[in-house]
């Protein structure tokens, strides 16, 4: 009887024991839990870094691209500049006040008066038996001849004609005149009665 002493007994001497072991297993279980969770947290946090960076941050391939793209270049205008014709004027030469008389082809004579300024593209001409004004336009210089537009604003004159007016060896105005709608010819000789200034 006394190898087997009852289990109450046995029972209440262990119980002190499970008393102590059981809360000591939980609060290791709990800092191992919280350890283990803080670790994993750094160590997935180290490795997210790198991802975000790669994200963000343009590769060696990119940046090259980008250092020899070349610069856009406009395409040239194909318009051509303009260009400013050069202002015709009428010889330093021919410059004064002229008279003489303009011989039409038919034989009929006009007194005629023409003023030239140096450089000017106008001169005034008139008729005075004809009661005739007008002015002569520039047209062109070759040389020796002058080429003029006259057109007659007041009078009965024609209207419109061409000059071609040369000086003579004499220092006089030779003077060749068409008309635009007729069918004589005239010419005259000019006189130098007087010098104008240049403009």
């Amino acid at each position: 009887g006394r190898g087997h002493p009852p289990s109450g007994r046995r029972t209440r001497r262990a119980s002190p024991l499970l008393a102590v072991l059981i809360p000591l297993i939980v609060v290791l279980l709990g800092v191992v839990g919280f350890l283990g969770a803080r670790v994993g947290a750094e160590i997935l946090g180290d490795r997210g870094t790198p991802t975000t960076a790669a994200a963000t941050t343009p590769s060696a391939k990119q940046t090259t691209a980008r250092a020899i793209s070349p610069p856009s270049v406009s395409a040239p205008s194909l318009t051509p500049p303009t260009a400013t014709p050069p202002t015709l004027g009428f010889p330093a030469a021919m410059a004064g006040t002229w008279s003489g008389q303009m011989v039409q082809s038919n034989g009929t004579r006009w007194p005629m008066r023409v003023t030239i300024q140096a450089g000017a593209d106008r001169a005034k001409v008139s008729y005075p038996s004809a009661g005739c004004t007008g002015v002569w336009t520039m047209l062109a210089h070759v040389e020796e001849l002058v080429v003029a537009h006259e057109y007659i604003s007041e009078g009965s004159c024609t209207v419109r004609g061409e000059m071609g007016l040369v000086l003579d060896d004499r220092d006089a105005l030779i003077v060749e005149y068409k008309p635009e709608k007729a069918e004589y010819t005239a010419t005259a000789t000019l006189i130098r009665s007087a010098s104008t200034p240049e403009t």
